[in-house]
Order: C-alpha cells, then sequence, then structure tokens
C-alpha cells in the first residue's frame, strides 16, 4: 500500500530502482558476512534480512503500481480497457520466472556439489551460493535498473495522455492534438498518432477494428 501511494505521488521509476539497489546491497552484506567472518554475525544476518525484506517488497508491489500506468497506454493503442488481461499475464509472467530461477538455482547448485538435508555443505557449494547471489540476483537487478532508466513512461507522461484520453472522449478531436502529444503517443506506442485509439489491428486476429474515438 505505502509503495503505491509513493508511486502515486512521485512516479514509479526512483522507487523501484531503489528498492532495486536495496536488494543488491542486501546481496552484498550477505556475501560479505561469508566472506569477511565478521563477528556478531546473527544480528548483522538480522539486520541485513529485515534490509533485504524491505527491498523485495518494493520490487515486487511496484510493479503492481506500473501495470494501471499501462493499461492507460494500452487504451490509447486499441481504445480499449483490458486491465484484467494485464494482470493475467503479469501473473503468468511471475510465476513462469520463478518456477525458472527455481530450476536453474537447482541445476546450477547440483553441478557444484550441493547436497539437501546435511548441516555443512562442501566449500564448492557455498561459492556456488555466493556466485548466484552475486552474478544472479546482484545481476539480473541492474538489468531491471537499466530498463527502467530507458522505460518512457514516468508519472508525467502518464498525466499527458490521460488528459488526451479524457479530451477524445469528451468528444475532442484528433486533428486538435498538439504535436507535443503526437510524439508522446509515438514514443509510447510505437504507432503514430493517427494510427493508435483503435485505428489498428492490434488485438484483433481476424478482423479490421474501426477506431474507437
Amino acid at each position: 500500500m505505502q509503495q503505491s501511494l509513493w508511486c502515486a505521488k512521485r512516479g514509479f521509476k526512483r522507487p523501484f530502482i531503489i528498492a532495486i539497489l536495496i536488494v543488491v546491497s542486501s546481496v552484498i552484506g550477505y556475501v560479505g558476512v561469508y566472506y569477511l567472518n565478521i563477528p556478531h554475525m546473527t544480528w548483522l544476518i538480522i539486520g541485513i534480512t529485515i534490509w533485504f525484506g524491505l527491498g523485495t517488497g518494493g520490487v515486487y508491489y511496484i510493479p503492481w503500481s506500473v501495470y494501471v500506468f499501462l493499461a492507460d497506454v494500452d487504451e490509447v493503442l486499441t481504445g480499449r480497457r483490458r486491465e484484467g488481461l494485464y494482470a493475467g499475464a503479469m501473473v503468468m509472467a511471475g510465476k513462469l520466472m520463478r518456477a525458472t530461477v527455481v530450476f536453474c538455482l537447482g541445476v546450477v547448485l547440483s553441478l557444484f556439489g550441493f547436497e539437501s538435508g546435511i548441516h555443512h555443505q562442501p566449500a564448492s557449494a557455498v561459492n556456488a551460493i555466493n556466485g548466484v547471489m552475486i552474478f544472479g540476483v546482484a545481476g539480473m537487478a541492474l538489468i531491471g535498473i537499466y530498463f527502467s532508466v530507458k522505460m518512457k513512461l514516468d508519472k508525467a507522461s502518464h498525466a499527458e495522455i490521460t488528459k488526451e484520453l479524457e479530451r477524445l472522449k469528451k468528444g475532442g478531436r484528433k486533428e486538435d492534438a498538439t504535436p507535443e502529444i503526437r510524439k508522446l503517443v509515438k514514443q509510447l506506442t510505437g504507432y503514430e498518432y493517427d494510427q493508435c485509439f483503435g485505428n489498428n489491428n492490434v488485438g484483433f486476429k481476424f478482423e479490421n477494428k474501426a477506431g474507437a474515438f
């Protein structure tokens, strides 16, 4: 809930990047505790885990705030409201990704001698776990930051898009659209302004869809 309110006020890009950086710093902390053999390890791990939980909470929930923004962009392109479709796609993609990660993790650990049910793992397995955390978790997190920075949709652009949708729904003419909004629509959808608002075949496999606006 707090993440959603923050995204509503400040946009989602910065909070998401901050959450990812928290996750990266937590991973570095876990690996550092092991290799540096820091004293008072229990309390330090508890602290890192709490910090890690804050980051993972943001990483998980912030994209759910973003998908509402995406549904508005999709309406610009298709002329339809398809929030349910986006929600279903996000749930399916999340489940597929988690299953893939678990499978890959199991394969990697088995290759390095990890054995379930024993208290002391071989050094190769422990090093593999640390490697997965650094190159897997932190590496994917940095990729997430890269694509977040590249994303054109933010609070300001979303406000312009919703304003244009409201203008058209109230009977405004597409011919009166400003050059700025035409350029923004092209950036967010990949289609020219006059090809949007249902004036295309996106989402309609067997028919030509007349423009919704």
